[in-house]
């Protein structure tokens, strides 16, 4: 009798066993199911504590809601955002950058990509399409040369009604959006115009107003948003929503937009340095989702530095509706203002968002029109 009852439990524990290898090969190939992930996934709040994230993988934000998603500033004063790609995800930082039109993301196989962030591995994705194309996207300081796939793209958010839902973290959804076209770099190279600037160690969710074809991920992701995407730049979070911000947050300034093929740029008629109006400013501002710098002409650097306020006084943008004001405690960081010096042929200024502390600027897609306005 012993015998068979210890014959009997071996026989079961051997069952046990090859269930569970054949669940876990069942999950490796199907990916985690909603409860489990919903398990994986974490954000940290502003205290650095892991906050779990409830999954709602069927549903977006009701009506009169959008979708707003926690942006993180890293070390060298990037605004960037976790995306989740394929299935199962892989967390991948990206930078908000106006100076792009495309999601393009480091690849497993790109030595000059850098490797802290995350790079993405289409072959682990069971949701992932190669697509018969390769190509060089160039931005900002940089340019990386990969291939385009499609793959579900997520984003970690929270669905907000009123500007008093931006002030907390909690109650934060992941949304899917399937069969989105990307990027996927092989090689990146820096720009000459790097030189002295932080190497870039980020992929790219571009944001730029291009209707090239594959079409930019913004107007993907975007298609049933009117293509309208805000920066909020509140003082203790900052926010990348998808859509429009709720009426009753501000009013909402619209800004006199100048035609540019790939940047969004309005009209700045003056600029003061407190009381002290520039004479050498451009009247062109081109908006910059992409750091917390502005980056001036040589001979407007000139003229601010000869006024010796520069960094005492407020700066002042003097559009034809309102007058935009950045403080010193916005442009000056450890002593030093975040203002550089640029040669370009355009006569214009390049504003970095992350400056407009306390704003919130929306950004039409389909217009090339910006509006701005003051968070109480």
């Amino acid at each position: 009798m012993l015998s068979h009852a210890i014959i009997s439990i071996i026989s079961s524990f051997f069952v046990l066993i090859v269930y569970i290898v054949l669940m876990n090969s069942h999950t490796m190939k199907q990916g985690p199911n909603s409860v489990s992930q919903a398990k994986m996934l974490k954000l940290q709040n502003r205290q650095g504590e892991s906050i779990a994230v409830n999954l709602n993988v069927d549903r977006y934000c009701d009506l009169g809601k959008v979708m707003a998603v926690p942006i993180k500033i890293d070390d060298n004063g990037i605004p960037m955002i976790d995306i989740h790609l394929g299935e199962p995800a892989q967390v991948i930082s990206v930078a908000l950058d106006t100076a792009s039109c495309d999601l393009v993301v480091s690849g497993s196989d790109c030595e000059s990509c850098g490797n802290k962030l995350g790079k993405y591995n289409s072959e682990m994705s069971i949701s992932n399409k190669v697509l018969d194309k390769c190509t060089t996207v160039t931005y900002g300081t940089q340019s990386d040369g990969g291939c385009w796939v499609e793959d579900t793209v997520s984003v970690v958010g929270k669905c907000i009604e009123s500007c008093a839902d931006v002030l907390k973290t909690e109650d934060l959804d992941l949304v899917r959006f399937p069969n989105v076209q990307f990027l996927v770099s092989k090689q990146r190279n820096e720009s000459p115009f790097a030189e002295g600037l932080p190497k870039s160690d980020y992929s790219v969710f571009g944001l730029c107003h291009s209707s090239e074809i594959p079409i930019p991920v913004m107007r993907q992701v975007l298609a049933k948003m009117d293509l309208k995407f805000t920066l909020i730049i509140g003082i203790r979070q900052k926010w990348f929503v998808l859509g429009r911000i709720p009426k009753m947050c501000t009013i909402m300034y619209p800004l006199e937009s100048v035609y540019h093929p790939e940047f969004y740029m309005v009209k700045c008629p003056a600029i003061q340095l407190g009381k002290k109006s520039l004479k050498l400013a451009p009247k062109k501002i081109i908006i910059d989702s992409g750091s917390n710098f502005m980056f001036v002409p040589s001979l407007m650097l000139s003229e601010m530095k000869n006024h010796k306020t520069l960094g005492k006084d407020t700066i002042n943008l003097q559009f034809e509706n309102f007058t935009l004001n950045i403080p010193p405690s916005s442009y000056v960081q450890d002593g030093v203002p975040l203002i550089h010096n640029y040669e370009t042929t355009e006569d214009s200024i390049i504003l970095g968002s992350l400056l407009l502390t306390n704003t919130a600027i929306e950004f039409d897609m389909k217009t090339r029109n910006l509006k701005i306005g003051i968070l109480s």
